[in-house]
């Protein structure tokens, strides 16, 4: 398989021969591989991509919209198109059909034949915003008014408190939602709960109540920068999925550079990585903090946290590396898991966990790249080149 292009010569030129050498390794895990993967999970019929090899292979699974969107976010990132709006004509218009057909009209949220509505908040949540995401880089639009529209309206109309409307029940008062976080238990397992809270965000933004949601996670924050008492892959899991919550109701982020610091160490340190989400949240956590830094204009820490990183350059990719080497599988893709593809995305059967890559495990493993090379501002696009574009789309069948 051939390695996807980077310019090192530029890197070279910008941050030194140590530093295009490392890249240079960490670009090494990521071949022409994984598009031909990516182009293999296509249903044409459908108009979806699926989670695994495994799920396209065996009755009981179909396409799913995250799966979709994070595949189509990728196949821009590596510029085999600049656009979605670049793909082919049927191509586009059966993505649209599918991603449409799944919406309820009732609630305006999407839901799955193979999962039903008995699904989670944060499923149900992801999947609208990857919906509305996805359809509007094809130029399209759900067809009936989404959740986060209804509860909008709801808020300016009767203060949430119609409980005829679609608004859930957490988010119909402050003391409902206060309620509704505290039951996380954010400071015994900040992930599951970060996660959870994040996944809400925009409803919890649309409703009015992103200082409720601030004040909470503000009062639950230890002075580390964690939400929980020591530095491990799950506390820095969790400082990542509470980071993107900040992003969301954009709200200065408290005890920011022990934060920051905390980031960077698990990044470049040497505990055994045990899902790939270990290595692609600490990159992710330190764009967020980043981008905190300037949103509330801390240009003094911004530049010191900037230079900070450019000094431990080197030394990050090859941390990057050397961990997410341990999810390449042969045919390029990434598992979620070092031996095998997480069965499950969102609480919802995705997959036969064998030892396959996954969309969600490439996504992150495509992630943890990108993030890594834009904290260091080395440009991570434009991996792709014509005869890469030409192989991609003759595999799908779409023209």
């Amino acid at each position: 398989m051939k390695t996807l292009f980077l310019d090192v010569e530029k890197i070279k030129n910008t941050h030194g021969t140590a530093v295009a050498r490392a890249a240079e390794e960490l670009q090494s895990l990521y071949t022409d591989g994984i598009y031909r993967w990516y182009a293999s999970l296509w249903d044409k019929d459908i108009g979806g991509f699926y989670y695994s090899e495994s799920a396209r292979d065996n009755d009981g699974f179909l396409p799913d919209i995250e799966s979709t969107a994070q595949l189509l976010g990728y196949v821009e990132e590596l510029r085999i198109c600049n656009t979605l709006l670049e793909l082919p004509e049927s191509m586009k218009r059966k993505l649209i059909k599918f991603i449409q057909g799944l919406q309820d009209k009732d609630d305006g949220y999407f839901y799955h034949p193979q999962w039903g509505k008995g699904v989670n908040e944060s499923r149900k949540a992801r999947d609208m915003n990857n919906a509305v995401n996805t359809l509007k880089k094809l130029g399209a639009a759900p067809l009936y008014p989404t959740a986060i529209e209804r509860i909008e309206r709801a808020a300016k109309v009767s203060g949430l408190k119609d409980v005829s409307s679609t608004v859930p029940e957490f988010l119909r008062s402050a003391e409902a939602l206060s309620k509704y976080l505290k039951s996380f238990n954010i400071n015994e397992n900040s992930y599951s709960a970060g996660h959870k809270t994040t996944s809400i965000s925009t409803q919890i933004k649309a409703a009015g109540l992103s200082d409720v949601c601030g004040e909470f996670l503000d009062s639950t924050q230890y002075e580390n920068g964690l939400w929980e008492p020591e530095l491990t892959y799950r506390s820095a899991n969790g400082l990542m999925k509470i980071s993107c919550a900040y992003a969301t109701l954009k709200r200065p982020f408290p005890n920011l550079q022990r934060a920051f610091n905390s980031a960077v160490d698990i990044a470049v340190g040497g505990i055994p990585v045990e899902a790939i989400v270990d290595v692609f949240n600490p990159p992710y956590v330190l764009l967020n903090l980043l981008e905190n830094m300037l949103l509330t204009g801390d240009l003094e820490n911004y530049n010191a946290a900037k230079a900070a990183l450019r000094d431990r350059a080197e030394e990050l990719l090859l941390a990057t590396k050397r961990k997410v080497e341990v999810f390449l599988k042969p045919n390029g893709s990434f598992s979620y898991l070092p031996k095998a593809s997480c069965p499950t995305s969102q609480g919802c059967r995705a997959s036969l966990g064998v030892n396959e890559g996954d969309v969600n495990g490439t996504s992150l493993g495509l992630g943890s790249r990108k993030r890594t090379l834009r904290i260091l501002d080395i440009d991570p696009s434009g991996c792709c080149n014509e005869r890469d574009r030409a192989v991609f789309f003759a595999l799908l069948g779409e023209s």
